[in-house]
């Protein structure tokens, strides 16, 4: 699965990277990563873990409110274009 952007298809880790930049004017990318990262393990650990998930899903929260309602929609995006990468390879 390859991105659209322009009518022209992008890899899916061109996608990623831009998703990741489009952080830039707010937040350092490797934050954005990493915090991408740390929701993205509480939320599979959250679905088969339920012994710490009131802990996880406090952390989870504390990370997302450095994020605007749109900023937060783009990491369902980027979990898509990892998921889309992995055709790819």
């Amino acid at each position: 699965m390859a991105a659209q952007e322009g009518g022209m298809s992008k890899p899916a880790p061109e996608t990623l990277k831009s998703l990741i930049e489009g952080f830039a004017y707010r937040h350092d990318k490797w934050q954005v990563w990493q915090d991408f990262t740390a929701m993205a393990a509480i939320s599979i650990s959250n679905a088969v873990d339920f012994a710490q998930r009131e802990a996880r899903e406090a952390e989870y929260m504390r990370i997302v409110k450095r994020y605007t309602a749109e900023e937060v929609a783009a990491f369902p995006k980027m979990t898509a274009a990892i998921a889309a990468a992995r055709g790819q390879a």
